[in-house]
């Protein structure tokens, strides 16, 4: 194994760790790091392959409380389609270097906000659910990650921790944990 492939194999054991604690979060972690020895058009399709799978059982096991916010998710989902096909046309049409830089810049200062623990309830989130679903398709369509901005407008509604990775699952973010049971 290669000194870089051992290296991502780090971050992605570091990443699932801080994705079974915060309910996202592998692929924030694990994407910039590897995009860093990979290329985003070697990267993406194969997490994509890996979080449908993930995103397929977390739906499941988080079934429950998915009635509860799915009431929300239709805008969000609506802009999240075309979103996700814009960002795969800049995938394929920006230069790599540039999409590096772009996704390091957009996901910072959310994951940034994350941290500092800021919340801000949104009033209209009906209104502003779709513009949002389009900004997130177009992140998750160049670059496989989502959830910090995603996990910020959510936990600025005041979801209960279970809502909260329903709606993470139902909208599509990467890569949440199914919930362990009880030992």
């Amino acid at each position: 194994m290669k000194p870089s492939e051992l290296a991502i194999a780090g971050v992605a054991l570091v990443a699932a760790a801080i994705n079974g604690g915060l309910g996202y979060g592998f692929s924030s972690v694990t994407v910039p790091a590897a995009l860093l020895v990979y290329g985003a058009r070697t990267l993406n399709p194969a997490l994509v392959l890996l979080e449908v799978v993930i995103n397929a059982l977390a739906i499941l096991v988080n079934r429950t409380s998915l009635r509860k916010v799915w009431p929300r998710m239709p805008a969000l989902l609506l802009g999240i389609v075309p979103g996700v096909i814009v960002g795969s046309i800049l995938l394929a049409r920006v230069d790599s270097g540039l999409l590096k830089l772009l996704t390091f810049s957009v996901l910072l200062p959310f994951i940034l906000l994350q941290s500092a623990g800021v919340r801000r309830p949104i009033r209209n989130e009906k209104a502003v659910a779709l513009p949002t679903g389009l900004a997130l398709g177009v992140l998750y369509g160049a670059t496989t990650v989502s959830g910090p901005p995603l996990a910020l407008f959510f936990n600025n509604q005041g979801l209960t921790k279970d809502e909260f990775r329903a709606a993470l699952t139902s909208s599509g973010s990467r890569s949440r944990p199914i919930r362990q049971p009880p030992i």
